[in-house]
């Protein structure tokens, strides 16, 4: 149905164009009249403008789905490399995963870039001065001076007897002075090649 073309009853009147019910006047002007009252042309406005609305929600929700296909038909190539398939493992072969040396969790066993580490330096000990030295050398050298001639009396106290140091009980301070004297030759004695004792003599 056109715009202004209205339905007609059984005896050619004129219906409104909304209801269907109710004729129409005839046209004044030259626009032609399409509807029985003014409430019957708002709610057709109102129907029209409805539909409009209808037609594009319709239109908006086919837009967004064809949208969200070419989404996911994009989304679906880029997870679909375009490379080699993936070699399969035939029954009896082993797989390249498996070939490679096991991984360990280890932290001590892991070897680091450029081998071992090197060991630590040695640390030579302080040398002493010269000065320290030679005091050191010389101390020693009495001490094993002192050490000789300890061990030489004590051997020759040991030999003699001790006849030096064990006096006869004598009467007078002459008699032990001169008592002593006597062994002091001795000794001299001795020293040239003698062989007498002191008490041998006395």
């Amino acid at each position: 149905m056109s715009t202004y073309e209205t339905p007609r009853n059984e005896r050619g009147e004129r219906l409104c164009q909304f209801c269907h019910e109710h004729t129409v006047r005839p046209s004044l002007g030259t626009k032609p009249v399409i509807y029985c009252s003014q409430s019957c042309k708002q709610r057709a406005y109102e129907a029209r403008k409805t539909a409009k609305a209808i037609r594009e929600a319709v239109a908006a929700a086919e837009r967004r789905a064809a949208a969200q296909a070419a989404k996911s038909q994009t989304l679906d190539a880029e997870r679909r490399p375009d490379g080699p398939a993936k070699s399969q493992t035939l029954p009896g072969e082993v797989s390249d995963v498996a070939e490679r040396e096991p991984q360990t969790d280890d932290p001590t066993s892991v070897t680091l870039p450029g081998g071992p580490p090197p060991p630590a330096p040695v640390v030579p000990a302080p040398m002493r001065s010269e000065a320290a030295q030679e005091g050191f050398t010389a101390a020693a050298k009495a001490s094993s001076r002192r050490s000789s001639a300890a061990s030489s009396t004590l051997a020759s106290g040991e030999e003699d007897g001790d006849v030096l140091f064990e006096l006869p009980p004598l009467p007078t301070r002459e008699a032990i002075e001169g008592e002593l004297a006597r062994r002091v030759a001795w000794m001299e004695g001795l020293a040239s090649g003698g062989e007498d004792s002191p008490t041998d003599s006395a």
